[in-house]
């Protein structure tokens, strides 16, 4: 039988913590007196520039590791954060996880309602995904800077949990809010031609999409329900959040604007709204791949439930603005039967590509994504391009079993990427007819000025060398990412026959 020891007896610690604990300490007390030494024998000036000498050579070989990858902006910041980042000092003792998140974000509301029974299971979802895409991209790890911009945003996400969540109890007349149609979205596998797609679609100025800045700060600031109110408070939120946007599209880079445009007053989809529950944080997002298979299993919970309740406060708070949405998220794809479930009378468009080549870009997607807040030296390219591809392959078998299930409720327009890109207004009069939405002239005379600019646009980059610029900056290949050419076309070959 196993003796208990009395609680009086002090255990000894474990030496391997205690010279770690010692170790740092030390260090860091080293790093700490380090400039004041230097101040005695070489005076401040000196030691400031030995000091800036040190971080910018550690900026300059941080990026020659990350090539275009990160920002200078990204490696100054990992460099600058290196040594509070292994010393687990300050934001750095606290994991950065869902846990963690959900712990900050009632400690900073002050609020506690999840809309759930209290055991957060909700985060499971978060918990999965994380946990086996760590398993499976083992070698990666968070760049210092990274870790404290993915740990920040995860905690906004819950914030925006409880805050929409409040709101809502506190102004109860929301859910009660009616569309003048129900919304409409641009479905696809992710790089299928989406954004392109949503962008002419939302050019009619019967429809409305969401913009960046909605996303950032969706919800009102006041309680003052008139209409006066919630204008004023749209254009606080609005100004409020500029700076914010700036910074994020600095160290974001060029590299992730030549992957996915991003502006602030332009149309985004629907990440921010759906990650209440789904791990659809965008920092978090390149774990969805590597997790599909057992993430799928647990479905989509109630976060479509948690994005109509979005849509109807963008909508109250505006009532202005056209309530016909216009959405796009390539990542409801995989989700097609709950998202059917929550929004039953929407129509669906769902854009086809070859898989050739949206795979392959959608690898360099998610490589990108990764590389913002881990060191993507560690990412192993191979490992990541072989979940990509299973991604994808459950991803059209569950939309399929989809379509398939609700055959008769279902409402899908099917788009060929090649055909919107060789007769764009065609392709848009085509959806408008399927989904019985006027097609205005006044419309298409907008559709006709955006693509002749587009095309000119085009042209202008082309001649000055910059469209080859941002070629060289955003290239992949399949093999790049360990993945075989012959074998894609085989197994999508009847889908390349009858959708591409």
């Amino acid at each position: 039988m196993h003796k208990m020891e009395p609680s009086n007896v002090i255990k000894k610690p474990d030496e391997r913590y205690v010279l770690k604990d010692l170790s740092k300490s030390a260090v860091f007390a080293i790093m700490i007196s380090t400039p004041f030494q230097l101040k005695k024998i070489i005076g401040w000036p000196a030691t400031v520039a030995v000091l800036f000498l040190i971080q910018v050579t550690g900026t300059i070989f941080r990026k020659h590791l990350c090539g275009p990858v990160k920002s200078w902006l990204n490696c100054f910041l990992d460099a600058l954060f290196y040594i509070p980042c292994n010393l687990k000092l300050g934001i750095y003792r606290t994991p950065c996880d869902i846990d963690t998140a959900i712990k900050d974000a009632m400690a900073k509301t002050g609020l506690s309602d999840f809309d759930d029974d209290g055991s957060h299971s909700f985060a499971n979802k978060y918990r999965l995904s994380r946990n086996i895409g760590m398993q499976q991209l083992h070698k990666a790890h968070h760049s210092p800077f990274g870790f404290i911009v993915e740990k920040i945003v995860l905690s906004k996400r819950m914030e925006l949990r409880l805050q929409l969540v409040d709101y809502l109890k506190k102004h109860p007349s929301i859910k009660d809010v009616k569309f003048a149609k129900a919304p409409i979205s641009v479905i696809g596998y992710p790089r299928t031609g989406t954004t392109y797609l949503h962008d002419l679609l939302g050019l009619d100025p019967k429809t409305r999409s969401h913009l960046v800045w909605e996303q950032l700060s969706p919800l009102p600031t006041t309680h003052d329900e008139s209409p006066l109110a919630q204008r004023s408070n749209r254009q606080k939120r609005y100004n409020g959040r500029l700076n914010e946007y700036y910074f994020k599209k600095r160290l974001a880079g060029d590299y992730f604007q030549a992957v996915h445009r991003v502006e602030y007053d332009l149309s985004e989809e629907c990440l921010t709204f759906c990650s209440m529950e789904l791990p659809w944080n965008i920092l978090d997002l390149h774990f969805t791949p590597c997790s599909a298979e057992k993430l799928f299993e647990l479905g989509a919970g109630r976060s479509y439930e948690f994005y109509l309740r979005f849509l109807q406060v963008l909508t109250w708070q505006a009532p202005e603005l056209p309530s016909t949405w216009m959405l796009k998220c390539p990542w409801h794809l995989a989700y097609l039967d709950d998202l059917h479930t929550t929004f039953s009378d929407s129509p669906f468009i769902w854009t086809h590509r070859n898989p050739l080549e949206c795979i392959s870009s959608s690898c360099s997607l998610f490589f990108a994504i990764a590389s913002q807040v881990m060191d993507p030296w560690t990412i192993d390219k191979k490992v990541l391009g072989r979940n990509v591809a299973k991604y994808a392959r459950l991803s059209f078998d569950r939309a399929f079993a989809a379509v398939k299930k609700h055959k008769d409720t279902l409402k899908i327009v099917h788009v060929k990427y090649t055909d919107t890109i060789k007769d764009p207004i065609k392709v848009c009069k085509e959806i408008y007819t399927a989904i019985e939405l006027p097609f205005s002239s006044e419309y298409e005379s907008l559709l006709k000025t955006y693509i002749a600019k587009s095309n000119k646009k085009r042209e202008e980059q082309s001649k000055s060398g910059i469209s080859g610029k941002v070629g060289k900056i955003h290239c992949y290949s399949l093999e790049e990412y360990g993945l075989n050419a012959d074998e894609i076309s085989s197994d999508y070959k009847s889908y390349i026959e009858n959708y591409c």
